[in-house]
């Protein structure tokens, strides 16, 4: 007990506790006046060993805390509008408000409806594969996160030559257009065009540097800055890393570039909103020193605990997409981000036609737009173009047509080979015919009146030789005209049998035809079609005998994938019109159906029927109405 409390042995206690005391002092008074992140104590234990012990330092909390409570106040002051909150390295963040879900509020009243809008919707050139696009670039113009711009791209019609010259000299290679003279130089010269009006989105910004860090040791250490001229000491945290280097997708080959004092590195987390600064790097050891700037989270020991922050591509551009063989000029209105209203002036419009421009191919080779649209794109907005010029309803949106109404009294039978029958050759056959005719008729009353005066010579009982002689007389006059008339017959049969042998006459032989016209029945329609008219017509016949009795049918015995199977040949044939004529509306653009013209000698009707028939047979055909609905792929017909 004594050597306890002996002055030697409280001395060094004394010192020990005084010594303490006034480290405890000096730290306390300093973390009061420092704007540190920490103040270190060193304590001093029985033992003679030292212990650390770290305080946060008064006036960073009070920073921090001002801090904390200004943002505090800005979020319990939004009012719905757009804010900021200060972050510790003094840069400000902009905030995004949250709320629960729920549901929209109802609607109480809307507004009656008696009219409609139209704006442009030119998408063609989104179906050619690949896409055709040119580019502007916006850099410095607009803010770095603009997401949207209007396009406007005028594609002309320039039909004429005075108009292609026109183009070239004012509009083509100029990007100085302005927006209301050309709308005016445009209209001056009946310059026609199409709209291509859309709200497109810019492409996506790429981030030009990556790469990950695993972090392997966190320790204290005390570090020393210059900080308005006076050196500063503090106790940071050290963060050894896996490795010091990382990523430029610039660069051909992986981690050229070496972590620097300056480059961020962010928190691998879900969602990243966590940033440190780097204040310190040595390369020795792979060990950083790093300030919070932004978020909350902790770094932790792990793979991939860290990625590099990299700025955004400053590199701001619109896509606008083109095709084949047109003369554009384009304006944009960019979109700004935030309150999403577009600028209110256009830019200045850009000229240029599309065949010229040029690309670099696979091969390195300069290519023009048109010699690379021929080789490879694959246009599917010209069949989408043509089918709309077409205007033609589809078999979903058809009616099934009117059939036709027959009269038989509306057809006739026509020789139809007429120019070859009116021969001289054939005249002079059908006079000598005409000849013979008359002459066998006249032989026939020469022949009953000699039958009768023989028959009254030999029967009458004559009072004088003189009756006697005359009846013998005028049957000797009928004998001998009957004989002159003989004669001649026979040289006229002998005639026609001569004529009939000559080959330009014996293979002459008459053509009939069954011909006329029927009514064009009455086209049905749709409100969303419109009337939908009928494009030809299908032809079914058969030939009859004199009766009205059709030839039998014949059966055949044929072998299928089944085996054996039966077939009756069908006596019908079927034939088509000819396809209605149409022609482009030089108003509209588009094509429509010509309207029938039966005065018309030189055209083919589509209502007409010809069909070829003989002597003795009877044609029996019935006649179907097709539609342009469905057509040509799978047409309406009637019943």
């Amino acid at each position: 007990m004594a050597e306890n409390n002996s002055i030697s042995t409280l001395l060094p206690e004394l010192l020990r506790l005084f010594n303490n005391s006034l480290e405890s002092f000096e730290r306390v008074n300093q973390a009061i006046t420092s704007s540190q992140e920490s103040v270190t104590i060193n304590i001093q234990n029985e033992d003679g060993t030292l212990s650390r012990l770290t305080i946060p330092s008064f006036g960073y909390l009070k920073n921090s805390i001002n801090r904390l409570d200004n943002n505090i106040q800005t979020i319990t002051n939004v009012g719905g509008g757009a804010s900021s909150v200060r972050l510790a390295d003094g840069t400000f963040r902009k905030l995004v408000l949250a709320k629960l879900p729920t549901e929209a509020p109802n609607l109480t009243a809307i507004n009656s409806v008696n009219e409609f809008n139209i704006k442009p919707n030119w998408f063609f050139e989104e179906l050619i594969n690949p896409l055709l696009y040119i580019s502007f670039d916006l850099t410095g113009q607009v803010p770095i996160d603009t997401e949207k711009a209007i396009i406007q791209r005028y594609i002309l019609d320039t039909n004429t030559q005075a108009k292609i010259q026109f183009f070239e000299n004012t509009f083509n290679a100029k990007s100085d257009i302005d927006y209301f003279t050309f709308l005016q130089q445009i209209v001056e010269r009946n310059i026609s065009y199409v709209l291509d009006e859309a709200v497109v989105d810019l492409p996506p910004r790429t981030k030009r540097y990556t790469g990950n860090f695993s972090v392997t040791r966190i320790s204290d250490i005390t570090f020393t800055e210059d900080i308005n001229g006076v050196s500063v000491t503090s106790q940071k945290k050290s963060y050894k890393l896996n490795k010091v280097l990382y990523t430029d997708s610039l660069a051909d080959f992986d981690d050229t570039i070496q972590l620097k004092v300056g480059d961020s590195l962010e928190v691998v987390s879900n969602p990243v909103d966590t940033r440190y600064i780097v204040k310190s790097v040595d390369t020795s050891t792979n060990s950083v020193i790093l300030d919070l700037v932004e978020g909350t989270k902790a770094i932790q020991i792990g793979a991939d605990a860290l990625k590099i922050g990299s700025a955004i591509n400053d590199n701001v551009q619109v896509d606008v997409t083109v095709g084949f063989n047109e003369r554009c000029v384009v304006f944009i209105k960019p979109i700004d981000p935030d309150s999403k209203i577009p600028s209110v002036n256009w830019s200045p419009g850009a000229g240029f036609y599309t065949n010229t421009l040029t690309t670099i191919a696979a091969d390195g080779t300069q290519q023009t737009l048109a010699d690379y649209y021929q080789r490879y794109a694959v246009d599917f907005g010209k069949f989408l173009l043509s089918f709309a010029q077409d205007k033609l309803p589809t078999s979903r949106e058809g009616l099934i047509p009117n059939s036709p109404s027959l009269a038989s009294t509306d057809f006739k039978v026509k020789l139809v080979n007429g120019q070859v029958t009116n021969s001289d050759a054939i005249v002079q056959l059908q006079d000598l015919n005409n000849q013979k005719n008359t002459l066998t008729s006249s032989l026939k009353e020469l022949d009953t009146a000699i039958s009768q005066y023989r028959a009254k010579i030999q029967t009458t009982n004559y009072n004088t030789n003189v009756e006697r002689d005359a009846d013998k007389n005028a049957l000797q006059g009928l004998i001998t005209d009957r004989s002159t008339q003989a004669e001649l017959y026979a040289s006229i049969v002998k005639e026609i049998d001569a004529n009939s042998k000559d080959n330009s006459v014996a293979s002459i032989v008459p053509k009939y035809r069954v011909r006329g016209f029927w009514p064009m029945p009455q086209e049905k329609s749709t409100p969303a079609t419109g009337p939908q008219s009928i494009v030809k017509f299908k032809i079914r016949y058969r030939y009859l005998s004199q009766d009205g009795a059709a030839n039998p049918v014949d059966q055949f015995t044929f072998v299928d994938g089944n085996g054996t199977s039966q077939g009756a040949f069908s006596n019908y044939e079927i034939i088509e019109s000819v396809l209605r004529p149409r022609s482009k509306n030089p108003i509209t653009g588009l094509y429509q159906w010509d309207p029938i013209n039966n005065d018309n000698a030189d055209a083919v009707n589509i209502n007409q029927i010809d069909l070829p028939i003989r002597k003795g047979e009877i044609v029996e055909f019935q006649v179907k109405s097709i539609s342009e609905a469905g057509w040509p792929s799978n047409p309406l017909e009637s019943e």
